[in-house]
């Protein structure tokens, strides 16, 4: 009887085993295909800046989590601020990355749209991704403040202001993405134009579907009003995640109840947050997409949606009808594809031999991938004739689409090139100067801010010398917090008062007893007519002569501290300037040009006599030219208008405050330069300067004299 009994018992477990490893074998297997496509790849461009909504928890959470992990600035727009910090602290203290930032978006409310779009276009900061995620799934009927019922509201009326609020910083910084968070159910609903606010009757399923839906129909209908502009925009389905839902939904219907039970089921049955992230993510940074415009994602696929979308009139009716809702319209885009014709043929004329078939080559392999993508996107449209007639709509869009972006695609990597190359020289040394002495002139913004983060980071102790000394005690913070140099102080230096000048000479005589850099970069550029407290031209005065005086205050401690450095910012506009004896203060005449480069050239002279006055004392005096950098130098330059005009194309052709930064940096730091004295420098390296500055030494020793009488330098000290 035991062996019986033992029998039974034995087949029973068998049974059991293999029921459970089966159900096991099934649960896994469906818990792979339900993950998806999973999303690995690192940022190709780790410094782009991206707004990503709802991100204080779900999809959200992780979506701003992976892009903070690839490097990228973050922006958490969150309705609940607390438990947006919370996240944000957990991010940065997972990631290591410090430029992710919480700021408050209440999408169901315009005036917190319109505030935290103002907050931030205020900030200056670029816009490159927009991540539309945020949704809510209500089962009951609420409305907003704005009388809107609240699935549509946030899902889609708030990202529809949202978005037409921040485009135009995107199109200054472009290729730039929108992307926006829909849902396969939105196959089941059609929008309805005479209850498109639920106001007839209400089911919390009906109005969530619809929302998303209206999504899709925004993406087709941004998509056809920003060809040729460079921004992209998508609709992406993330899969299905209930855990958020779930939160939202515990304490306001019996549907989810229990709340565990339901929590549970949905971590066997549905995609986890992060699994659902990585399709976002992939369409928010991925170089396979960054030219697709009009599409739909799922699972980092290209997908299908719903033969719903079909209808052209209904897109353009919800169109008209969320302009008139929200009180906002699209704003006039530039349309880049004209000038970047130009572009290319000029880019064309600069390249030759291996370096033209080198480009031409990139732009072949760009152009044969896109078409591979594109063929991929009409294979999936034409799996039969049915299918093809229920989807032509949306394919006709991005088909479209696709054909400008074929057009602009061959022009990315001659863009992408002539960005590398206008950036110049880089200086890649790690070479300490620990316990130098340093100042650095107008370090508040742009170059000088640049140059203090960089010598910071090599342990140097430096004097931030700027006129503003609130905005330059914010950028003195912000590099002790990334280089961890607390030998960094704000010093108040305007280069318009000789007043001031000499107290800044003298407090530092008092606090410091050695200077091994001089860094003369403050300066201003092309600026109405106006006259520093001393009666000089501003150009100038601060341009050249404050930098004058502030040198020659400083010689004698710069010759105790040989062997020390000077570097004076000079630019390549002095070979368009000459000394004016006649009127060497335009007060007879002016032209803000012609003045500018008059101070220009002035620095270079400047130099050159300085050389000759210091050799054999240790202390070396070089110029630079930094390039044509994108910082606020330029604000006089041109009209507002024009600025605005010419804005989108700076990223491209014009360097990066960083980049400006490089060859003051060598000059400051490289000890192969310990001796070099008296020459010009761009890029890095040393070049020859305009026929202005090299045939008439006379000029040189001229404006010397001129300059000591002007700044009443015999009187104070004895010069050089």
């Amino acid at each position: 009887m035991d062996t019986i009994y033992n029998l039974k018992f034995l087949t029973l477990l068998t049974r059991f085993s293999v029921c459970f490893l089966g159900c096991s074998l099934i649960y896994y297997t469906y818990r792979y295909w339900i993950r998806g496509e999973r999303y690995t790849k690192d940022a190709e461009s780790p410094d782009k800046v991206a707004i990503v909504t709802g991100a204080s928890k779900g999809i959200g959470k992780e979506v701003a989590y992976g892009l903070a992990k690839r490097g990228l600035h973050v922006i958490m727009a969150c309705y609940d601020m607390k438990s947006g910090l919370q996240t944000q602290d957990e991010i940065i203290k997972k990631t290591g990355n410090t430029n992710v930032k919480c700021m408050h978006l209440d999408l169901s409310s315009f005036k917190s749209i319109r505030s935290f779009a103002d907050e931030f276009l205020n900030s200056g900061s670029r816009l490159d991704i927009l991540i539309n995620n945020a949704n809510v799934f209500h089962m009951k009927r609420r409305l907003t403040e704005n009388h809107i019922e609240k699935n549509i509201a946030i899902n889609y009326f708030g990202h529809f202001l949202l978005t037409l609020l921040l485009i135009k910083r995107m199109s200054q910084t472009v290729p730039t993405r929108v992307i926006n968070v829909t849902n396969w159910v939105h196959r089941c609903v059609e929008i309805d134009p005479t209850d498109l606010l639920n106001q007839r009757q209400f089911c919390g399923f009906m109005a969530y579907a619809r929302s998303t839906l209206a999504n899709v129909f925004f993406t087709l209908a941004l998509t056809e009003r920003i060809e040729n502009t460079g921004i992209t925009c998508n609709c992406i389905h993330p899969g299905i995640s209930l855990t958020s839902v779930i939160d939202r939904q515990s304490s306001e219907s019996t549907w989810f109840q229990p709340k565990l039970l339901a929590k549970f089921l949905s971590n066997i049955l549905c995609k986890s947050d992060r699994a659902c992230a990585d399709t976002i993510i992939f369409a928010a940074i991925d170089i396979s997409v960054q030219n697709l415009s009009g599409i739909y994602l799922s699972d980092c696929q290209i997908g299908q949606p719903g033969a719903n979308v079909n209808n052209r009139n209904i897109a353009e009716w919800l169109w008209k009808k969320s302009e008139e809702i929200t009180g906002e319209t699209l704003c006039d885009l530039p349309n880049n594809f004209k000038f970047l014709k130009k572009i290319i043929k000029s880019f064309d004329e600069l390249m030759h031999g291996r370096e033209r078939d080198k480009t031409t080559a990139i732009l072949q392999k760009n152009l044969n991938t896109h078409v591979e993508s594109y063929t991929a996107v009409a294979v999936a449209a034409v799996t039969g004739e049915k299918e093809k007639q229920r989807t032509a709509h949306f394919y006709q869009v991005h088909q479209r689409s696709a054909r400008s972006n074929m057009n602009t695609s061959k022009l990315s990597g001659v863009l992408n090139f002539a960005r590398k190359w206008i950036q110049g020289g880089q200086f890649y040394s790690n070479v300490r100067i620990d316990g130098k002495v340093v100042i650095v002139t107008g370090c508040n913004t742009g170059i000088g801010r640049e140059t203090v983060l960089d010598l910071a980071g090599r342990g140097a102790h430096i004097h931030m010398a700027c006129r503003d000394y609130k905005r330059c005690e914010i950028t003195r913070q912000e590099i002790i917090a990334k280089t961890g140099n607390h030998n960094v102080f704000n010093r108040e230096l305007d280069l318009s008062s000789m007043d001031s000048i000499r107290k800044f000479v003298a407090k530092f005589l008092q606090e410091e007893k050695r200077l091994d850099i001089l860094i003369n970069n403050a300066g201003v550029m092309a600026m109405p007519k106006a006259l520093t407290k001393d009666g000089f031209e501003m150009q100038l005065g601060v341009n050249h002569l404050g930098h004058f005086l502030l040198t020659n205050l400083l010689l004698d401690i710069l010759k105790s501290s040989a062997p020390s450095r000077i570097i004076v910012l000079s630019s390549l506009a002095h070979k368009y300037g000459e000394i004016n004896r006649n009127d060497l203060n335009s007060e007879k005449s002016y032209n803000k040009y012609n003045a500018y480069s008059q101070s220009k050239l002035s620095n270079i002279l400047f130099t050159q006599e300085l050389a000759k006055r210091l050799k054999g004392t240790g202390v070396t005096v070089n110029c630079v030219h930094p390039g044509i950098v994108k910082t606020d130098l330029g604000r006089h330059l041109v009209h507002s208008y024009i600025k605005k005009l010419i804005d989108p194309f700076t990223y491209y052709f014009f360097k990066t405050a960083k980049s400006g930064a490089q060859t003051s940096i060598r000059l400051a730091v490289d000890p192969e330069l310990d001796k070099v004295t008296g020459q010009y420098f761009a890029d890095c390296r040393m070049q020859k300067v305009a026929a202005s500055a090299r045939k008439n030494n006379n000029d040189a020793e001229w404006l010397w004299q001129a300059s000591e009488k002007m700044t009443r330098l015999s009187s104070h000290t004895h010069p050089v």
